[in-house]
């Protein structure tokens, strides 16, 4: 999956802006690989285990419409 992020990425930024979005897209990597299981772990400590399921059943049925509504606007041609 992540040569073809990259391949994907390439294709969508202009050359002359490529350097610099790689660093961005390279920040936000490591942020997401370091600050995603700390504030998991900051999360269940000060709310517990039943909130971070809450937590993740909302993302859950949100990402379930956001796709359902990308699905129909591709069929809509919208």
């Amino acid at each position: 999956m992540r040569l073809s992020s990259k391949v994907l990425f390439t294709e969508l930024v202009d050359e002359s802006e490529l350097e610099k979005y790689n660093g961005i897209r390279s920040i936000l990597d490591n942020l997401s690989v370091f600050g995603a299981p700390m504030l998991g772990t900051l999360v269940y400590g000060v709310f517990g285990f039943s909130s971070v399921i809450l937590i993740l059943a909302i993302l859950y049925v949100l990402a379930a419409v956001v796709i359902a509504h990308e699905g129909a606007a591709e069929v809509t041609g919208q």
